[in-house]
């Protein structure tokens, strides 16, 4: 959040933004929060830079280097990936066919089916960790950064009553983008037609690369065409969705 409870350095460490107030360690190890990119001298009490890359990082408790730590990450992010895979684009894709089955078995009613239950998923996927403490702990980050951005493009001194002004809404929003990429898959997978189940499972998982690319440019030609009136109906959903991702911040 844009205040952290830490105390501003008078010495205006290396990486302060001037005007907010920042707690070293936020987003990593604890010990950085009396470390970090500033130190208080001992015995004066005076703040000063802290010119050791080891300390001021944190980097002797992050194992840097380490083929084990490096071997845990990347198995962290292939798991994560997997999870997000199998979630919102093979879920979808065998549960449309159960589905479909009991109404009527109609590829355009499958590939209706699949898309609904897409949406479904990822809009109760965000709600679900929305209402675990922690989750809702990063989504106040995220308000934060949201407002600041605001104010940052306003041209507004970056203070936290300036800041806490500005709206939790913006049309670059990463939940934007997802939203955007959930509904590009609905119209591309039901223009594809009828094709076999494990050609249905590869093309969802091929065409992921295509899917974001789309989403991204998408999003950024209707950040760059925001004041057109059709643009920001386009963006209404996309906005009103980040209400689900964002909270109010609070300066503790």
């Amino acid at each position: 959040v844009y205040a952290t409870g830490g105390t501003r350095c008078p010495a205006r460490c290396p990486g302060e933004i001037p005007g907010l107030t920042l707690e070293s360690g936020a987003w990593s190890h604890p010990d950085r929060r009396r470390r970090g990119r500033c130190r208080k001298t001992a015995g004066t009490g005076r703040h000063e830079p802290n010119d050791d890359p080891v300390e001021a990082h944190g980097l002797e408790h992050r194992g840097h280097g380490d083929p084990h730590v490096v071997l845990g990450a990347f198995g962290e992010f292939a798991g994560s990936l997997t999870f997000a895979v199998a979630l919102f684009f093979l879920l979808p894709t065998l549960g449309s066919r159960f589905l479909a089955a009991f109404v009527n078995d109609n590829v355009w009613v499958d590939a209706v089916f699949e898309g609904i239950l897409r949406l479904v998923i990822f809009l109760g996927y965000l709600w679900a960790i929305g209402r675990i403490p922690e989750i809702a702990r990063v989504f106040g980050y995220h308000g934060a950064e949201h407002k600041t951005i605001n104010a940052f493009e306003d041209g507004a001194d970056l203070t936290p009553d300036n800041v806490q002004m500005y709206s939790l809404e913006h049309p670059r929003c990463g939940t934007a983008f997802l939203l955007t990429l959930v509904v590009i898959s609905i119209i591309l997978f039901t223009l594809l037609g009828p094709m076999s189940a494990v050609m249905r499972i590869l093309t969802r998982i091929v065409l992921i690369p295509v899917l974001a690319g789309i989403a991204y440019e998408y999003t950024r030609w209707t950040a760059n065409h925001i004041d057109h009136p059709a643009v920001k109906i386009l963006i209404r959903p996309n906005l009103a969705l980040q209400h689900l991702t964002t909270r109010e911040p609070d300066q503790s």
